[in-house]
């Protein structure tokens, strides 16, 4: 198995339906989806595997699918994402430099945040993972960004942080490759994200900045 889309999907299941749709789109053979709804709301869509854990520390749920994945390589959806057309294309073609890959992303204000915030500030290149974290910033990260190797994680996630991602990115042993085409698009249309505190309604994640 290559590799692992792990999405993670609570009482949104219409956000869900378009996340998990623009992954199946031209998915290839040598790819597994594990899916975890803890709400108990969706359809299941054939094409992935599905599980229904429910558990107050979100992290041991990223950690569940990191270690139940088959994929050489890992990479996160949440059900408020959705993938770019030529997501596939991308993804197969980045893996061969056996680096954790590093992408750009649509952000929720639309291109003009991403222009702003991206655009030619990084040049596609590889890096050192010490030298890449110095230009990039945690605020701006999004656990979509990077898919990584699975043998590369060095500590698993701990608890309910704002910031677990970055956390887990930080940790991961490996150069990065840098790609600058944003791969997916972040949205807030589910009224509920984690990722930006202004827009977060968890209270288990509140208070953190």
């Amino acid at each position: 198995m290559k590799i692992s889309i792990l999405i993670l999907t609570h009482k949104r299941p219409e956000l869900f339906k378009r996340c998990i749709n623009s992954v199946l789109k031209n998915k290839p053979d040598n790819v597994e989806i594990l899916v975890n709804n803890d709400s108990n709301d969706i359809e299941e869509i054939p094409g992935a595997t599905y599980y229904y854990k429910q558990d107050n520390n979100l992290s041991n749920i990223y950690n569940f699918l990191m270690e139940t994945a088959q994929g050489e390589y890992l990479y996160f959806l949440e059900d408020d994402d959705y993938v770019v057309l030529n997501f596939w294309n991308i993804l197969l073609n980045d893996i061969k430099t056996n680096k954790t890959l590093f992408y750009n992303y649509i952000p929720h204000d639309g291109m003009l945040e991403y222009f702003n915030r991206f655009n030619g500030i990084i040049k596609n290149n590889y890096y050192n993972k010490e030298d890449f974290l110095q230009i990039v910033q945690e605020e701006h990260f999004q656990i979509s960004q990077m898919c990584f190797r699975k043998n590369d994680i060095n500590e698993y996630m701990k608890g309910n942080f704002l910031d677990n991602d970055w956390k887990l990115f930080i940790g991961i042993n490996n150069d990065i490759y840098y790609n600058s085409i944003p791969i997916f698009i972040q949205t807030i249309d589910g009224k509920d994200n984690i990722s930006f505190e202004k827009y977060n309604t968890d209270v288990r994640f509140k208070g953190q900045h």
